[in-house]
């Protein structure tokens, strides 16, 4: 008598949808706040902002970051100064928050169409805020 045997071994590759430097971006933005809690994103910065489900106030084209809308929630600290690296923003909204400290330069975001920052408590401008935007 023959016996046949049937083995085989199952493989789970996961891919992140989100864009590594994205990611970071995010994330920095996220550590960098007094009250990260408000913004309901997973802790320690897991999960995938353009996975399923979508991080609250983050909205992606593909496995980039497009917009960011996080208005009227109280966040408390400063904006990452290497937010410019989400080079595919179009749409920044940060408004009626408790934001503080230096801008971060927006050269090299030439996507970027719509930004929103006021009533918070910026104090310094960069000299070359406004460098590579075309709208």
């Amino acid at each position: 008598m023959m016996v046949a045997g049937c083995s085989f071994m199952m493989i789970t590759v996961c891919y992140g949808a989100t864009d590594p430097n994205d990611l970071k971006i995010l994330n920095d933005f996220r550590k960098g706040l007094q009250n990260p809690e408000l913004l309901k994103w997973p802790e320690n910065g897991v999960g995938d902002p353009c996975g399923n489900p979508p991080w609250p106030y983050v909205y992606c084209n593909g496995d980039r970051v497009t917009q960011i809308q996080s208005k009227n929630l109280g966040l408390k600290d400063s904006l990452p100064q290497n937010l410019n690296q989400l080079t595919e923003l179009h749409n920044l909204g940060f408004q009626r928050n408790n934001l503080s400290g230096v801008l971060p330069s927006f050269n090299g975001l030439s996507k970027l169409e719509y930004t929103f920052l006021d009533y918070n408590e910026f104090d310094t401008i960069p000299f070359d805020f406004f460098k590579g935007l075309t709208t």
